[in-house]
């Protein structure tokens, strides 16, 4: 299990659309992603889809788990830089 993810972003006027991927999925069967937007939301799907109407800084962490309940977790931050006028 060797977990990572990547993502696209599509900027908007009002909300920014933020595409995640999981690169690798071998043998991972659960996804605990916490995104932040100004508050804490949770999503378990393998590459859920995320809203922005606040630009920034944003961290996003990805814990998974296999069959054995062995869990990894990693982080990244991006940074949404549109403003609205």
């Amino acid at each position: 299990m060797n977990p990572s993810f990547t993502y696209n972003i599509k900027y908007g006027c009002t909300y920014d659309t933020v595409y995640h991927f999981v690169t690798d999925t071998t043998a991972i069967t659960n996804y605990y992603w916490t995104f932040n937007d100004g508050s804490t939301f949770h999503s378990t799907l393998a590459n859920p889809v995320i809203y922005y109407t606040i630009f920034g800084n944003k961290i996003t962490t990805l814990e998974v788990s296999n069959a054995y309940n062995c869990k990894i977790t990693v982080k990244d931050t991006m940074y949404l830089y549109n403003t609205l006028k």
